[in-house]
């Protein structure tokens, strides 16, 4: 550690030593030099002959260290970095890099310890951040994104002395909560550290946590006197960590991801890095597929993705306007505050600066009447109560047989499905309540009318997005075209964990012999070969690709000729001036569920686009009379489209957009695990607990990456060693 700290000192001297930049860049690429001449013998400083041997001895890959020379020569000159993704990359050269360092000198036992290391040190520099925060204006270094301080008003002055009012509180809340996450993600290395490095890590968990416990505390005032801990604390945290060298954690603590309720992977991963890695190929480059390369890529296998088209995203795409050359989604994908998973993927493929909290929804009529609805300080399930009270749109005498039909709903068993539209009928309910209140949210989130759903998944939409949780209603729209939101960040995290991606390589088959798949044949002629493969197509693409004789005798595969799909469509317009100041509209009695409006996306023109889900009822129209309906009813909804020019319109339908929600329909949703040997299935289709949205196809991926960890271990006879070609 002592010649590891002593190649860090010099690192920063050489930056923050008083001289000219360039001088600077100089001893810095002549730095880079010497510790590459270090690490072959040639030792041209005091600390190199003791790096050179901390580096041979614990295996310290020389990446890293160079990593912190790349991080400190990012401080040379003015910071400003636009975005979360550049600050995440400077994060990890001047910190993570650091802490990827540290673990080989400690002693880590699995492979997961290289993201949790990745993710303290993240944690570790946003605090410090923070915590310095004006002495960085100062220096011409401002580090919080530019899109986050547009976002919450606030310039680069602000950051350099204040003020501390509400726009600068709210800012550095947003920043403090983002570092939080990386601090819950980082509590589970202790798990897999040596004894030797337990609790010095622990140490410097809490201590840093103490700091943005304390700036917290402060109200972030950051400018009237520097963050930092008593003796007294300081004290105290040290002895809370000491248990940790044990294996114990303090009174209080949280418990170790991985462990216990919610656990994702076996704990006992001791000697699975010593292995040759285990390949694994992904068919498909949606939710589903990229879900499971973020649970395999970290742990240790090596990871090839076949996608046929040339993105990634799957439905949740974009493609180019021939026309226009513009960026268009083929239908808007937005997210809510209930789905865990989807939002801890974004968190770890660094996307989730993308979304953006929609703390209120807009509910409106043909009457041009909008109802908001947003949480106040009640807890839940009250939380939406005077929101609910106030909804125009429904009679008391409506209001009262939703209460109850809802409070009937969440006595029922989680897995009851009998038709949901008899159900609601025989509670209580009208035909004006079910279209108006329960049809309303079930068909924007199901993509299926009411009265063809069951009840199992009505009754976890509306326990799990309005009553479980406060903050489960919101929903989460990307502030980018879909194809971007899966773009360079998402591309990026892949290849920095070795994610092998091929675009435009679309499988034709699936070759299998024994009980077991033996290779992918593509297009081009050429098979592609692993240990294990996980298909992450939709269910009649799985079915297509297998060989009859596989899907006529197993009945996993054959059931899947039960599942139905249904439709949905998206209007979108673009006029010559504003139509509306909502960001949003939930429409009631419309043709249409949900609008989203876009903004200028070029100058003078202003973008809508418009769903309409379970579209079974547009079929037989043309695209043009389509458009004609949703212009019509825009204009009767916003005074702003009334005397607007529609520069054009295009209208998409997906008529396969997700599988349909019937009573029962979870009998024909397969487990992941198949019963060929090496084949795991992955799709919002499968069985997740969940209905055909984002958060089930990523919780898909990763139960089909458990479920292949589960095998590998059990069977490691199964490899095969073969590599990916």
């Amino acid at each position: 550690m002592c010649a590891l700290y002593a190649f860090l000192r010099v690192t920063d001297d050489l930056a923050d030593s008083p001289g000219e930049v360039e001088a600077k860049r100089v001893a810095l690429k002549q730095w880079r030099d010497d510790l590459r001449g270090a690490l072959v013998g040639r030792y041209r400083h005091p600390c190199h002959a003791a790096l050179h041997h901390t580096v041979a001895r614990f295996g310290i890959p020389a990446g890293y260290l160079e990593a912190v020379i790349d991080g400190v020569e990012m401080d040379l000159g003015p910071v400003d970095y636009a975005n979360f993704a550049a600050l995440y990359r400077y994060c990890y050269h001047v910190a993570s890099a650091v802490g990827l360092a540290c673990i080989h000198i400690w002693g880590y036992r699995d492979v997961r310890a290289r993201t949790l290391a990745e993710h303290a040190g993240v944690a570790l520099q946003l605090t410090n951040i923070l915590r310095d925060l004006p002495e960085d204006a100062e220096r011409g270094r401002f580090y919080l994104p530019a899109e986050d301080r547009k976002r919450f008003g606030c310039e680069r002055e602000c950051l350099r002395r204040g003020p501390v009012n509400p726009a600068f509180r709210d800012l550095m809340r947003f920043e403090a909560q983002r570092a939080r996450r990386y601090y819950e993600s980082a509590e589970g290395l202790t798990q897999f550290l040596a004894p030797a490095g337990r609790a010095v890590f622990e140490i410097i968990l809490r201590t840093y946590r103490g700091l943005l416990d304390e700036l917290e505390r402060r109200d972030y005032d950051v400018f009237s006197a520097r963050v930092s801990l008593s003796r007294r604390r300081k004290l105290g945290l040290v002895l809370r960590a000491l248990p940790a060298r044990w294996g114990y954690r303090a009174v209080g603590s949280t418990q170790y991801p991985g462990q216990g309720e919610g656990q994702e992977f076996p704990s006992s991963l001791a000697t699975a890095y010593r292995l040759p890695p285990t390949t694994v190929l992904i068919v498909g480059g949606g939710l589903a597929g990229l879900s499971a390369a973020a649970a395999l890529a970290p742990r240790g296998y090596r990871v090839a993705l076949l996608e046929s088209r040339n993105r990634l995203g799957g439905r949740a795409g974009s493609f180019t306007d021939a026309a226009t050359g513009q960026v268009i989604d083929a239908c808007q994908h937005v997210s809510m505050g209930c789905c865990t998973r989807f939002a801890r993927f974004s968190r770890t493929v660094g996307i989730d600066h993308f979304l953006a909290p929609q703390p209120a929804l807009y509910f409106m009529t043909p009457d041009r009447q909008v109802s908001r609805f947003g949480a106040d300080t009640l807890p839940a399930p009250l939380h939406l109560a005077r929101s609910f009270a106030g909804a125009h749109f429904l009679s008391r005498g409506d209001k009262v047989r939703i209460v109850w039909g809802l409070t009937c709903l969440m006595r029922m068993p989680p897995c009851a499905d009998p038709p949901f539209c008899d159900w609601l009928l025989a509670h209580g309910q009208t035909r004006r309540t079910i279209d108006r209140f329960w049809g309303l949210v079930l068909v924007s989130a199901l993509n299926e009318s009411v009265d063809r759903v069951g009840l199992r998944y009505a009754r976890k939409v509306f326990r799990d997005g309005f009553v479980a949780d406060r903050r489960g209603f919101e929903v989460q729209v990307p502030t980018v075209p879909l194809g971007r939101l899966y773009g360079a960040e998402l591309s990026g995290w892949l290849a920095r964990h070795g994610v092998d991606v091929r675009l435009n390589e679309a499988a034709t088959a699936f070759e299998v012999a024994d009980g077991r798949v033996t290779g992918v044949r593509l297009r081009s002629g050429a098979v592609a070969t692993a240990d294990y493969y996980v298909s992450a197509l939709p269910f009649d693409r799985l079915f297509d690709l297998l060989p009859d004789e596989v899907t006529r005798r197993e009945a996993y595969f054959a059931e899947l000729r039960n599942l139905n799909v249904t439709p949905i469509a998206s209007v979108h317009l673009w006029f010559d001036r504003p139509v509306t100041d909502l960001p949003h509209a939930v429409l009631v009695d419309c043709v249409g569920q949900w609008v989203f409006n876009r903004g200028e996306v070029r100058p003078g023109e202003y973008y809508l686009q418009v769903v309409i889900s379970a579209a079974r009822g547009l079929r037989g129209l043309g695209g043009d009379e389509i458009q004609r309906r949703i212009v019509e009813e825009m204009r009767q909804l916003f005074p702003g489209a009334a005397d607007a020019t529609l520069l054009r319109g295009r209208v998409v339908t997906e008529h396969a957009a997700t599988f349909s929600a019937v009573p029962g329909v979870d009998r024909w949703r397969p487990a992941q695990e198949s019963p060929l040997a090496n084949l795991f299935v992955a799709g919002d289709w499968t069985a997740t607990g969940w209905p055909a949205t984002m958060e089930g196809a990523v919780r898909s991926g990763e139960l089909a990456a458990q479920a292949l960890y589960r095998r590998a271990v059990a069977a490691p006879g199964l490899r095969t060693g073969q590599p990916l070609r």
